[in-house]
């Protein structure tokens, strides 16, 4: 149990929180500092300020530099809370001393200092030492005669935020670098295909069959109905304004579509199946539209000469049985008439 003392130790250790209560029950004089009342107008103040400041603080106090610290800079000591109050802070953070002890004494001829998500190895847990990173200042506190009566630590833990930026880093990498090949693959697909954004059809993607489907004409930041304005009587852009709307696809087959390849030449039919597949975001609202499909013209009109041939072929077979009924009935008429 803290035992509560000294009504001088309650001056310089207001409060009721943890740290106030544990370095009442300190004995200063114990160490380099010496007693509470014998410590120098500045550095009682600092204590004091410290103790009531709810961001993290935290005192190099005298020549050792003893550690002082607030409620709020507790967590930032993990297993080293609480044997590190009233420690020389170069033991407590040994660690780490190599690395900062020159701030200390640039500190100390008065060149204050500060840092956004400084890097540290720290051994703060039971275990192997972890990577760490602080957003800190080190200030120093003056006596009246000008002299340095302790360190002025102010400092917030970031280590949380640097690697979840640091995930979001890679997996934006990872996704981008997916999307990348995932582009390439599209790129080469022997499909037609293209990405529209927004309720105005932008395109956002196509791959090289579907600029050779629409004579290679600049599209990407452009709108659909500027790139192919020949579809909108043909029905297309109400299609995609269906799809958009409703978040359903649409899926057409031998589907005929007119297109002006050329520029100035009259419209070239092609009969194409295509896909219209609505894109949503989280929330389940259309934020653009795949289109992907193949052009199926000549497979379709190779079929449709095959069907004519068969159907001519019929036609011609019907009329061959005809002419042999025919030649048939006379033959059998034959000796009748003959006879006759």
């Amino acid at each position: 149990m803290i035992e509560q003392i000294p009504s001088d130790a309650t001056f310089l250790f207001p409060g009721d929180g943890e740290m106030a209560a544990r370095c009442r029950a300190v004995d200063w004089s114990a160490t380099s500092l010496g007693p509470g009342a014998a410590w120098s107008p500045a550095l009682r103040f600092a204590v004091r300020t410290a103790m009531e400041c709810p961001f993290p603080v935290n005192l190099w106090c005298g020549e050792e530099k003893i550690l002082i610290y607030n409620d709020a800079y507790r967590g930032l000591l993990g297993v080293k809370h609480p044997r590190a109050i009233g420690r020389p802070g170069p033991e407590v953070w040994a660690e780490i001393w190599s690395s900062i002890q020159t701030l200390f004494d640039s500190v100390g001829k008065g060149h204050s200092v500060y840092f956004e998500e400084a890097h540290f190895v720290m051994e703060r847990a039971d275990g192997p030492p972890a990577d760490a990173w602080f957003t800190y200042s080190l200030s120093p506190v003056r006596d009246e005669d000008g002299s340095v009566v302790a360190y002025l630590n102010v400092a917030t833990e970031t280590t949380h935020r640097v690697r979840t930026d640091k995930e979001l880093r890679a997996a934006r990498a990872g996704a981008e670098q997916a999307e990348r090949r995932l582009r390439e693959v599209f790129a080469q697909a022997p499909g037609f295909l293209a990405m529209l954004s927004g309720p105005g059809h932008t395109y956002e993607f196509v791959n090289g069959a579907y600029l050779q489907l629409i004579g290679h004409r600049a599209v990407v930041g452009r709108r659909v109905i500027d790139v192919l304005p020949e579809i909108v009587d043909q029905g297309f852009l109400t299609l995609l304004d269906r799809v958009y709307a409703s978040g359903k696809p649409f899926v057409g087959r031998e589907i005929a579509l007119m297109l002006e390849r050329v520029s100035g030449e009259p419209p070239e039919e092609h009969i194409v199946d295509f896909v219209y597949q609505p894109i949503s975001d989280g929330a389940g609202i259309t934020t653009g539209i795949v289109v992907h499909g193949s052009d199926v013209t000549e497979a379709v009109l190779a079929r449709r000469e095959v069907e004519s041939l068969l159907r001519a072929s019929e036609e011609t077979r019907l009329r061959v049985e005809e002419s042999e009924a025919r030649y048939r009935f006379l033959s059998n008429a034959i000796p009748v008439q003959v006879w006759t």
